[in-house]
């Protein structure tokens, strides 16, 4: 059977957690786990996979090397980075409430990621980074970057652009096959 699927992990304390696979409005796998690793989500995709699921399409949290997985063991199918979490890692490096200008107005952009199309939000991104290009680029006394986070920030977007809206592009062609 064919399915959009989600997969991500649940932790109730640092070292007890659930991998889980949804597809339908329904959990098809779950797996008790102590982290989150790729052999974690490699073992589940087997076990996915035995169960004679296939995905048309992927939600995932974006953890490093998980789009790499994906990518690899199911060639062209459709991998949606979740918005939520992205918005979630940028706040982490932005905090509530973010002293600079250039960390307000990211802050800013990012309220309307759920809201746009990647066009718009591409664009808004850009033209901040663009706007601040000088001000990243400045270092302390020791030659390092003195706004690591904001440019950490820029860097995660750009890095997951591509996956954030690609739910947006492929779900209507994908229903139809």
């Amino acid at each position: 059977m064919y399915i959009f699927g989600l997969a991500d992990a649940t932790f109730f304390s640092r070292s007890d957690g659930v991998l889980i696979f949804r597809a339908n409005a329904q959990n098809i796998y779950w797996h008790f786990i102590q982290s989150e690793t790729l052999k974690e989500m490699a073992l589940g995709l087997d076990a996915v996979d035995k169960m004679g699921w296939r995905f048309k399409s992927v939600t995932i949290d974006g953890r490093k090397g998980i789009i790499k997985l994906f990518a690899a063991r199911y060639p062209g199918i459709p991998i949606q980075l979740c918005q939520f979490h992205q918005a979630q890692t940028i706040q982490r490096y932005l905090t509530n409430k973010p002293k600079t200008i250039c960390g307000q107005q990211l802050k800013n952009v990012m309220t309307c990621l759920t809201q746009t199309t990647q066009e718009v939000f591409q664009s808004l991104v850009e033209t901040l980074r663009e706007e601040y290009a000088d001000f990243l680029k400045e270092r302390n006394d020791n030659h390092q970057f003195k706004h690591r986070t904001l440019r950490s920030a820029f860097r995660s977007l750009k890095t997951n652009m591509p996956y954030l809206f690609t739910s947006l592009y492929t779900t209507k062609s994908f229903i139809n096959k």
